[in-house]
């Protein structure tokens, strides 16, 4: 197991190459091998020009990428990443979640990130569980939380108004939905939709999302079943 840290920990009077071999000479490799290595990770993670260069010489993005660099130099199966982008700016950030996304592709890594930064689970994570007062509330795939009913996933990723009165619902879209089911809706079952907030955003790969929405009319319960029947979650207002 690799880790990448919050706040770096680079060894100051060590260059790139020394923070980045560091933990194979810890493990006794030769110099011949460390160099190897060290040169291959500096070219993976885009620093290979800044094999000499001192961490008081590098922007906060690049500290990070040697530290993503050190992680890897022992070939770990899993990288734990503990808030590895908080203390970075937001461009920054995408930065090195689209390395670290790269890298789980290609190198075939598990990453177990740590978090509080609902962006970051956006972007990057498949899997996801929420931990409060040293137990998990919840826990499974992204995309499986979000159509969950009550799932504080959802309501993380999706800050939305829950107040109304009794004709309020939230529709959660857990995947991707190319039809106009709002507009069919009151087509198809002459009542009026009020969207009270809400949003859609790109998860996991998939456009998902969660509105409030009124929904009033003689056949409402007709359709709220039909959006139902669409495979979007329905909770009533309370719930």
């Amino acid at each position: 197991m690799g880790m990448v840290h919050q706040h770096f920990a680079l060894l100051s009077s060590r260059t790139v190459t020394g923070n980045v071999g560091f933990p194979l000479e810890v493990a006794g490799a030769d110099r011949a091998r460390r160099r190897a290595r060290v040169g291959e990770l500096l070219e993976l993670v885009g620093l290979g020009d800044k094999a000499r260069a001192y961490p008081s010489q590098l922007s906060g993005g690049q500290k990070q990428r040697v530290g993503i660099a050190r992680a890897l130099a022992s070939a770990p199966k899993v990288l734990l990443s503990d808030e590895a982008t908080s203390a970075l700016d937001p461009a920054t950030t995408d930065s090195i979640l689209a390395l670290l996304g790269r890298l789980r592709d290609e190198l075939g890594l598990t990453i177990v990130l740590i978090t509080h930064e609902m962006d970051v689970i956006k972007r990057i994570c498949d899997s996801a569980a929420i931990m409060e007062n040293g137990e998990f509330r919840e826990a499974g795939r992204v995309l499986d939380l979000i159509g969950t009913p009550g799932s504080l996933l959802a309501r993380s990723l999706f800050p939305i108004p829950e107040d109304g009165g009794s004709d309020t619902v939230t529709v959660t879209y857990p995947r991707s939905v190319d039809e106009p089911l709002i507009s069919e809706l009151t087509r198809r079952f002459d009542v009026d939709v009020n969207i009270r907030g809400g949003g859609v955003e790109r998860v996991a790969g998939q456009s998902v999302g969660r509105l409030n929405v009124d929904v009033r009319g003689a056949r409402r319960a007709e359709a709220l079943a039909f959006l139902s029947e669409r495979g979007l979650l329905v909770e009533e207002a309370g719930q």
